[in-house]
């Protein structure tokens, strides 16, 4: 007759440790396994505190090593092993985030910006991964304005890159130049057809006008006017002429 003790079932586990239980039922995520399969030795009489801390299963087992090079701990980050989608808190954080983000850390350091003056966890408020809403902090350029928008021109690690994307929003740029997106909005020429940032690639430059008009007139034109805003004096309405 076999006597052997049947394994035990993670019913009964829970019985005993219904705390465990609980989270793995609430936030287990991919750990919602059969006890036995990450703790194999359980139950024995242990002598000392690190035969019990040997006697745990060790994450990289099934997880490899998934930060790279990062020499951390688990727990340093993951406190609770049978919850561990529960979102990581950046209290525990804060000094360590450019270990596993140096390109992130990196952008922040160059810039004389006043992103680059505060800790991470002033944006990334509470927990790990949490993208904070711009509208916080910044006012936005109009009252209609998404927070979208705002990553179109600005790199939330370096907001004063000053590069525009063909996508930047024209309203964001009426809001400081007023004056200019009126005599733009209403030139006939085909500069109107044009987003702000087509000539603008950057913020505070401009192509220039031969960039995209070359030649504009014939040679002994261009001989006796150097300067093509002699002739066409706004470039936001170029067939205004003198």
């Amino acid at each position: 007759m076999d006597v052997s003790p049947r394994p035990m079932t993670t019913a009964q586990c829970g019985s005993c440790h219904p705390g465990q239980f609980s989270d793995l039922k609430a936030r287990g995520g991919g750990h919602r396994l059969d006890c036995r399969q990450c703790h194999e030795v359980f139950h024995v009489p242990r002598r000392s505190e690190d035969e019990f801390v040997n006697r745990m299963p060790r994450c990289a087992g099934c997880h490899g090593h998934p930060h790279e090079n990062i020499e951390m701990p688990c727990f340093s980050c993951h406190r609770n092993a049978h919850a561990p989608t529960v979102p990581i808190k950046n209290d525990l954080l804060k000094d360590t985030c450019q270990q596993c983000h140096p390109q992130a850390a990196g952008i922040l350091n160059e810039g004389s910006n006043a992103h680059g003056a505060m800790s991470c966890d002033a944006c990334h408020i509470e927990e790990h991964g949490m993208i904070p809403d711009c509208f916080q902090c910044h006012v936005p350029h109009y009252p209609s304005q998404d927070k979208e928008q705002c990553m179109n021109c600005h790199q939330p690690h370096r907001p004063r890159s000053g590069e525009l994307p063909i996508a930047a929003d024209t309203q964001s740029c009426k809001s400081c130049h007023s004056s200019v997106y009126a005599v733009w909005a209403r030139t006939p020429s085909r500069h109107g057809d044009w987003a702000c940032s087509v000539c603008h690639v950057r913020h505070g430059e401009a192509l220039a006008c031969r960039d995209c008009h070359d030649p504009p007139h014939e040679t002994a034109m261009l001989e006796k006017f150097k300067r093509c805003t002699g002739c066409h004096f706004d470039p936001h309405d170029p067939s205004t002429t003198r």
